[in-house]
């Protein structure tokens, strides 16, 4: 039973290497083909006396990619912070 778990082991593992290069492939083509996509639609804005898609260089920053979940986003509204909806006057008498 053992050498069978070890044959299905060695062949799990060895797909899985297969279908990650695939997908590594796959992907650097398809960004290829998206720039080559673009140019082609520039050219047929050009072709039609529209101006072509800007090329907008992305900021300097690099994102806050620290953030998990939707609840950590936005700080908690704390009784300290928060504020009453209403103004309430104490009444005297």
């Amino acid at each position: 039973m053992s050498d069978l778990m070890e044959f299905m082991i060695s062949n799990c593992q060895k797909l899985s290497v297969s279908f990650s290069s695939r997908i590594v492939e796959l992907s650097k083509n398809n960004e290829k083909l998206k720039a080559e996509n673009q140019k082609l639609r520039d050219e047929i804005s050009l072709m039609k006396g529209e101006q072509p898609k800007p090329d907008i260089k992305p900021s300097g920053k690099e994102p806050n990619v620290d953030i998990s979940s939707e609840e950590e986003r936005k700080p908690k509204n704390t009784p300290k912070n928060k504020k009453p909806k209403t103004k309430k006057d104490k009444i005297k008498r």
